[in-house]
């Protein structure tokens, strides 16, 4: 197998990795097939149909699952289903939809069956390469993460630049805007190579967006590893019609039996109902979210349990109407922690102070005078940054 490398262009994965390709009725996986031997990929099974699939999964080992999804093939549900609820192997496999499907309720549910991404119909040679080289790489990453007692610095590199695609892009952040009329600001700062700080968005069913910022404790190899594992989760385990308190709830128990002893997050999960403005929220042990709204300021209580700290930990939810032109600043600690030279941007009663006065000007003045306050300051940062403003676009 090829090492990974530290390169601007992503590493050549797919000649070189075993891929499945499943069909769906009415669609031939042949012009996949096709595609993935223009670029020189040579390990590649097609399966009819979900059945054969996992009987091929039984005696041949894949890298990457292709699965064709249409409104006449909802068995897919079923393979995903069974995939992940096999052995650990099966279970970390990154499976890609390809679908034609276009409404958008149709692609949330696709989401939240177990599947990596999706790709949609028509893709073309170099985004279906592109799509895939990247995810063989993240998953060829962590399992080289793990396994390593000593990563390279190469290894480490590509690491510190796969936690930045673990963040939301720029496309989603405006499918937020056009779909949700909810503007995004953000700021990401690592006070190491690999940081703890993750943060993430997620368009729901029925104009329902969902927002959560986690901080793992420490630094290293192994927290990098945990924010994977947590994007994977939130990606394609959480139960998104459940309330934040049970989110956090399974994602207590998941995590408890993962992290190391002594290892936790703190985490603040949010439920934007945006049809009506309101919000739903529970906090595992994060900062205090803040609501601006006429100039008003609220601080939300987001104390809890820290995920993975015990067995069994409930998780309180809570609701807040957030009015016309609201905004709500979330972040991770290290935006009101004393750093080595006791030195602070804010604490928490100032930072809520400047927010009121800075919502005069909207959220771009929030976060332009918090980009400036942090350059006056000459912040060292001991730890992780992680800081989200959204507010109501429309």
């Amino acid at each position: 197998m090829k090492d990974l490398i530290l390169s601007d262009e992503l590493p050549d994965l797919v000649s070189e990795s075993y891929i499945l390709v499943v069909s769906g009725i009415g669609n031939a996986p042949g012009s996949i097939t096709e595609m993935l031997q223009n670029h020189g990929a040579v390990h590649i099974k097609d399966a009819s149909n979900n059945y054969e699939a996992m009987d091929i999964l039984e005696e041949y080992t894949t890298d990457l699952i292709l699965l064709y999804i249409n409104s006449e093939n909802m068995n897919w549900l079923e393979f995903c289903t069974l995939l992940r609820k096999g052995n650990e192997k099966s279970r970390i496999i990154p499976i890609i939809a390809i679908t034609d499907m276009d409404k958008k309720d149709d692609r949330v549910k696709i989401l939240k069956f177990n599947v990596t991404g999706v790709l949609h119909l028509p893709v073309n040679n170099d985004e279906l390469y592109k799509a895939l080289n990247f995810y063989l790489q993240k998953s060829r990453l962590i399992k080289r993460l793990e396994d390593s007692i000593s990563p390279t610095s190469d290894d480490l590199e590509v690491a510190r630049r796969m936690q930045y695609t673990l963040l939301p892009d720029d496309d989603l952040i405006k499918a937020c805007a056009n779909n949700y009329g909810v503007a995004i600001h953000h700021l990401y700062k690592s006070s190491q190579a690999l940081g703890g700080d993750y943060w993430t968005i997620k368009q729901l069913e029925n104009s329902k967006l969902m927002i959560c910022i986690a901080d793992f404790a420490g630094h290293g190899v192994s927290v990098a590893i945990d924010t994977f594992r947590l994007h994977n989760y939130l990606a394609e385990y959480a139960n998104y019609s459940d309330p934040p308190s049970k989110i956090l709830e399974d994602m207590n128990n998941n995590f408890y039996r993962m992290l190391p002893t002594g290892q936790y997050l703190t985490c603040f999960l949010g439920i934007i109902d945006t049809a009506n403005n309101i919000l739903s929220y529970a906090g595992a042990g994060a900062p205090p979210a803040i609501i601006i709204n006429d100039r008003e300021s609220i601080e939300l209580n987001c104390s809890g349990t820290p995920i993975g700290a015990y067995p069994k930990a409930e998780y309180l939810d809570k609701k807040i109407d957030l009015g016309e032109g609201w905004i709500l600043v979330a972040y991770s600690d290290a935006l009101v922690e004393i750093n080595q030279d006791d030195k602070y941007i804010f604490n928490n009663s100032s930072l809520q102070e400047y927010l009121q006065e800075w919502s005069s000007g909207g959220m771009e003045n929030i976060y332009q005078n918090i980009l400036k306050r942090i350059k006056l300051t000459g912040h060292h940062f001991d730890d992780d940054l992680t800081l989200v403003i959204l507010a109501q676009s429309y």
